[in-house]
């Protein structure tokens, strides 16, 4: 539980911002204080999530996937391309934002490996804060509406641990710079 203000480990990768350069460790943090307004969180019941192994459900659906440029250059790194390149060839730039480009009619992440029975994320160690932060956004994880209507779609929903209120409250400000409703 949280308890105070402070700084929450919110995930941590292995990254370095260019090819060819030394691995570091790089562990991104969420400010959280005691006194954030309580969002209308769902009941604890409703609060439970854990990925189902080989699900890919929220990779093969329209939407879009904002990533930052922390995002960007972690994924850059991966594939051990420049961050021009990188950008040319995966991202959009649409109204100020740089979004993944998806692909096919069905807009699947380009990252997505297998097929639609079992599949997985090919960056699955540097994937995009809102890929890290999924479901737990704001518009879905912040009010009841939002959490059932994503529980059709998601069958992690509903399983694995419950998560405390405050760590929700964390993982929705993480999100919602990038969050936009997949």
């Amino acid at each position: 539980t949280v308890r105070g203000s402070g700084w929450v480990r919110l995930f941590e990768v292995k990254t370095h911002p260019l090819p060819r350069t030394v691995l570091t460790k790089r562990v991104y943090y969420v400010a959280y204080n005691r006194k954030m307004p309580n969002a209308a969180l769902p009941a604890a019941s409703e609060r439970r999530f854990q990925c189902v192994e080989g699900c890919t459900a929220c990779c093969r659906r329209p939407g879009t996937i904002v990533i930052t440029r922390d995002d960007a250059a972690r994924i850059a790194a991966h594939f051990k391309l420049s961050l021009r390149r990188f950008e040319h060839r995966y991202t959009d730039r649409v109204h100020g934002e740089t979004r993944l480009r998806l692909l096919g009619p069905e807009q699947r992440c380009p990252f997505l490996g297998g097929d639609d029975e079992k599949g997985w994320c090919n960056i699955h160690p540097v994937k995009p804060v809102q890929c890290a932060t999924y479901p737990f956004w704001p518009g879905v994880a912040d009010n009841t509406r939002g959490w059932q209507r994503e529980m059709q779609t998601c069958p992690g929903i509903g399983q694995g641990p419950d998560h405390a209120r405050e760590w929700v409250q964390i993982q929705i400000r993480a999100a919602a710079p990038t969050a936009t409703g997949r």
